[in-house]
């Protein structure tokens, strides 16, 4: 039986601790950052031929997960 309150206890919890914003935008991040070197690997587009007008760091801490 499937519940439509799953996932409901943990966003509470990370609510009660202060730190979903916390969480939540580093989640969006990973998944952004994902979803970046994706469309570049699928297009064959490197790092360098992204850059335009911006640095190379920050293209770097745009696609690092870890960042």
């Amino acid at each position: 039986m499937k519940s439509k309150h799953i996932g409901s206890a943990f966003d509470e919890w990370l609510y009660e601790q202060g730190l979903f914003k916390e969480v939540t935008a580093v989640a969006m991040k990973k998944v952004n950052a994902w979803q970046i070197q994706k469309a570049m690997n699928n297009q064959k587009i490197t790092k360098t031929s992204m850059i335009v007008s911006d640095s190379p760091a920050s293209l770097s801490r745009l696609i690092n997960k870890e960042d």
